[in-house]
This record gives structure tokens, sequence and C-alpha cells, in this order.
């Protein structure tokens, strides 16, 4: 989505949010990368899950990686727990693409 070189209004409007916003996770992307898109821990807002695109396509990023070292391959609990994402929300992701 982000990746392909969008505006950020066009993604917002896809997404359901702000442009400010797709920025933000643009630019906390480019710094950390996936890690970037967690938020960080502490006060503040209560938190807000991420759209159901940036969810899929932080998913099938990871899954283009090398597992963790201890697995054998990627599993639902490992995606979730390198992503600090809910096991539903990466099951209902391999789901709803087939994987």
């Amino acid at each position: 989505m982000c990746s392909d070189r969008r505006p950020d209004h066009e993604t917002a409007s896809e997404l359901g949010t702000k442009p400010e916003t797709v920025l933000r996770w643009r630019i906390r992307f480019t710094a950390s990368g996936i890690d970037g898109l967690r938020e960080p821990p502490g006060g503040g807002r209560r938190r807000r899950p991420l759209p159901y695109a940036l969810t899929r396509d932080a998913v099938f990023l990871l899954m283009e990686e090398p597992p963790p070292p201890d697995e054998g391959g990627w599993t639902t609990k490992s995606l979730a727990r390198a992503l600090a994402f809910s096991e539903p929300s990466v099951q209902r992701v391999l789901r709803s693409e087939e994987w």
C-alpha cells in the first residue's frame, strides 16, 4: 500500500484515516521498520488497532524474513509475538488472504 508510493491522501482515504496519520506511520516505518509501527509503551490515548491493510502488509513483510532461529518456520504465534499483534489479528489476515 504505502510501498507503491501512492500519495498519503489516497492511502488515508482508502484506510479511513487522515493523511497526517499515514505520514506519521510512514515516517515511523522508514525510521524503524516494522518495529516503528508498534505503539510505544506508556500512557496516552487508548491504543487504536492498525487498519487491516497495514496489519496485512506488516504480516506479509515479516513472512519474507527468516523465522526466529528456534522456529522451523513462521507460525501464527511467532508472527504475532514478533509484530506485537494479537494472534487473532494475524489469524484474520492469514485466513482472509487464504494463506
